[in-house]
């Protein structure tokens, strides 16, 4: 079982969030697609929290990749967090609907970072 799955389509985001829970001593799983996301799942990975971001360059966005999430009753109470730069009450709304915990705006600082983890998963 890892802590936390980040799945960014970004490779230095992925890496540096990486760095940053590693550094709080989480162990850390990077997906690049919601795909990849769904392929972990479905291996048989676990994780304690998914931080999300919601614009994935190709394939499924991560709003359709935590949905897909939610429909599946082994994965569904995991705690997922939208990471986005999309700031609308609207897109917020639209995050909460598709069964997002909660959000990030990007660009998210390390405490941030941490303490989320911190909330939901512990330390």
């Amino acid at each position: 079982m890892s802590d936390i799955l980040i799945v960014d389509d970004n490779e230095d985001i992925r890496e540096l969030f990486t760095l940053i829970f590693e550094d709080e001593d989480y162990s850390v799983k990077g997906a690049e697609s919601g795909e990849d996301a769904i392929a972990l799942l479905e291996s048989g990975e676990t994780f304690k929290l998914i931080l999300m971001d919601v614009t994935l360059g190709c394939g499924m966005c991560g709003l359709d990749t935590t949905e897909k999430i939610r429909s599946n009753p082994a994965w569904r109470d995991i705690p997922i967090i939208a990471v986005t730069g999309l700031t609308s009450p609207e897109d917020e709304a639209k995050a909460r609907a598709k069964g997002c915990n909660g959000i990030l705006k990007k660009p998210v600082d390390d405490e941030t970072l941490i303490r989320v983890a911190r909330d939901f998963i512990g330390s």
